[in-house]
């Protein structure tokens, strides 16, 4: 079985580890990963919406609340967040990257999706 790691965090909308919520029943922010194999230095980046159901509902376009790539917390914390994202690539590893990157796509946007070769 391939080991999943997540390489590095981001975000354009928190500091990763640092920020603290107001509330933490109250989260919305887009988290971005990078996640490889973990004995390679290669990664690929995906993208998720962190946020609790109180976030969602105020950050709700008319009747839609999340179309996809949303991990819902019930509250916020950076340790209920890093357990969630282990228990995913726990899920996704398999004995290859390509069926990997297609079970991790069940949790995130990735940066290749829809990519065609021309």
């Amino acid at each position: 079985m391939m080991e999943l790691t997540i390489k590095s965090m981001m975000s354009p909308d928190v500091e990763i580890d640092a920020w603290e919520a107001e509330s933490p029943r109250d989260v919305y922010f887009l988290l971005e990963l990078e996640i490889g194999e973990t004995h390679r230095d290669a990664a690929d980046l995906f993208q998720v919406m962190v946020a609790t159901p109180e976030g969602l509902r105020e950050h709700a376009r008319g009747n839609i609340i999340s179309e996809r790539a949303t991990l819902v917390l019930s509250e916020f914390s950076w340790p209920s967040l890093h357990r969630a994202l282990q228990d995913i690539l726990r899920k996704c590893q398999t004995t290859d990257w390509p069926q990997s990157c297609l079970r991790l796509q069940r949790y995130f946007r990735w940066e290749y999706e829809d990519f065609v070769r021309s």
